[in-house]
């Protein structure tokens, strides 16, 4: 287990597999920890892989941070990045990770050769990543408030049961692992709700790809709007956590994304 300090002083752990001139970074999500991407280890058969657990989750859970938001954890993926030296750097994020991976790519700057979004992004007015209004998310905050805990953990078992459904021995295994603090995960959502994905996107020099849900973009007018920004694999018959209900499909979708990269 590695690690360093992001700029605020929190310690941010990470652990590094495999060799190679190209490295993928995977972060995960709202109350996600780098044991998520467990399905995704065979890539160190090619790429470096390094795995962080943002502040205030998982091992780097501990932290004088008040606030977690986009920037903040952006910041902890480019400590990492940095204190590894890596230049050519495909940063891929699930969920929250997302914005997360787009922060980061604003403060790396030319060690980024391109993004890939996994179930996230969605730049389309009135989803979670398009600068929701006070009211909007309010009533959205207002539903965690009550019952954290326990709407966290629903939370992911109603993402690993839409559509094509996680397998229960995964289930069990994802669940094992400790949840965040409810400060903590109330925090990160709120400033999801108020983060806007359309700036970055139109500022981007590097490409920026995703692999969707069906489930998540299910009408065509929406897919529309969204592929011409973003060139993007559509999953059909799949929820949020599609990377875990079925990792071959995933992790060939993946490879076909970072190939596109590398070589287009």
């Amino acid at each position: 287990m590695n690690k360093c300090k992001s700029k605020d002083g929190t310690d941010i752990y990470y652990e590094v597999h495999g060799k190679g001139d190209i490295t993928l970074c995977f972060v995960s999500g709202a109350g996600g920890i780098l044991e998520h991407w467990k399905l995704q280890h065979s890539f160190a058969k090619q790429y470096k892989l390094v795995l962080p657990d943002i502040g205030g989750h998982g091992k780097s859970a501990t932290t004088d941070r008040l606030k977690f938001t986009m920037q903040a954890f952006g910041e902890d993926i480019a400590a990492v990045i940095q204190a590894e030296d890596l230049q050519r750097v495909i940063l891929i994020g699930w969920s929250m990770g997302g914005p997360i991976i787009l922060e980061a790519a604003r403060i790396l700057k030319d060690r980024i050769i391109g993004i890939i979004g996994i179930d996230t992004f969605f730049p389309i007015q009135g989803s979670l990543y398009t600068k929701n209004t006070v009211e909007a998310t309010e009533l959205i905050m207002k539903d965690f408030r009550e019952n954290t805990h326990k709407k966290i953990v629903n939370l992911y078992k109603t993402h690993m049961n839409s559509g094509i459904k996680v397998s229960e021995q995964l289930q069990k295994e994802f669940l094992q692992y400790p949840i965040i603090k409810n400060a903590v995960f109330l925090s990160e959502f709120e400033e999801l709700c108020y983060w806007n994905v359309i700036p970055y996107i139109e500022e981007a020099r590097y490409p920026i790809k995703a692999i969707i849900a069906g489930l998540s973009l299910p009408k065509k007018k929406h897919r529309e709007k969204f592929k011409p920004k973003i060139d993007t694999i559509f999953m059909e018959g799949h929820g949020h956590c599609m990377f875990w209900a079925d990792h071959h499909t995933f992790n060939s979708h993946l490879q076909q994304l970072i190939s596109d990269i590398l070589y287009n």
